[in-house]
């Protein structure tokens, strides 16, 4: 299976982690609310795409129920 389409995806959710990251940091330095939450948000849909696309990379048909649904 060509890998190539999921790396748009995963690229994505990496950005996503690293963007959230630094905006959480930056929240525990500052206690500002606005900053926290758009870095867990941030956090949280990185881990969902890389999440959902893991199987899909490994190609492991027994991890598609469990890391979809997470």
């Amino acid at each position: 299976m060509d890998q190539s389409p999921y790396i748009f995806e995963v690229t994505a959710g990496a950005l996503y982690v690293l963007v959230g990251g630094r905006l959480w940091l930056l929240s525990r330095r500052t206690r500002q609310l606005p900053e926290r939450l758009v870095g867990i948000t941030f956090l949280l849909w990185g881990a969902s795409y890389l999440l959902y696309n893991f199987p899909l990379i490994v190609s492991d048909e027994a991890l598609l129920t469990p890391f979809f649904f997470s």
